[in-house]
């Protein structure tokens, strides 16, 4: 069997169905579930893991400076801010962290899973149109939300978050493969606890750009 049908069984068309987590509509209940659900997988399944070690490389990269300016596109469960405060404390450096998220219910829920004395500056923005002047963040993350958006999107996405970055981008998300679709189905049906995260868990999979199409984004954006 040559290449070409390897690949194809191997890689599934992306689905352009629309995820319930990007529903306007979504009942507060089922939101703030889903996001508490989405704040245990990126723990516990290497999102977090994946997100420091790239964060890192670029800190050190810059000389390891004590202070960062970091913005968090499409914060979601608001579980990276946490997760990058954490490290500065145990490496002495300070973070001033900007979340931003364009749905109104994850902006509330952030806020309401905030320890005290959080110093987090949440902003309701949409990330493919960033309203911040170019180089005012020196890291630009974002987690897991590429995948929510189509082809052009992600180009723009990756061009605001360049323009507002001074150091560089860091971008985390799933990879689409058969093998990762029925690897969600199966975790999520154990796991999760709430019915929106075990619908958009394989969704999201299948919904995911291949390591080669985000290289081809990414070139599209001009990094």
């Amino acid at each position: 069997m040559n290449w070409p049908v390897l690949k194809a069984l191997w890689l599934p068309l992306r689905s352009q169905q629309q995820e319930w987590l990007d529903a306007d509509d979504i009942p507060a209940r089922d939101l703030h579930e889903n996001l508490d659900d989405l704040r245990w997988l990126n723990r516990y399944l290497g999102s977090h893991w994946l997100v420091l070690r790239a964060f890192q490389r670029l800190w050190h990269g810059a000389g390891c400076p004590r202070h960062l300016r970091v913005l968090d596109v499409g914060t979601g469960a608001g579980d990276i801010p946490e997760l990058l405060t954490r490290w500065g404390r145990r490496r002495g450096v300070r973070l001033a962290i900007v979340a931003v998220d364009n749905h109104r219910g994850v902006i509330q829920y952030v806020r309401s899973v905030q320890p005290p004395l959080s110093r987090l500056t949440l902003v309701q923005a949409d990330g493919v149109c960033l309203p911040f002047q170019a180089r005012t963040f020196d890291v630009v993350v974002c987690s897991t939300m590429l995948h929510h958006l189509d082809w052009h999107q992600g180009i723009a996405l990756l061009q605001s978050m360049a323009t507002v970055a001074r150091y560089g981008v860091v971008v985390n998300d799933l990879v689409r493969s058969r093998l990762h679709y029925y690897a969600a189905r199966l975790v999520l049906s154990m796991v999760a606890r709430n019915h929106v995260t075990r619908y958009d868990g394989p969704l999201s999979v299948l919904r995911a750009y291949s390591v080669e199409e985000v290289r081809g984004i990414a070139r599209l954006a001009g990094l």
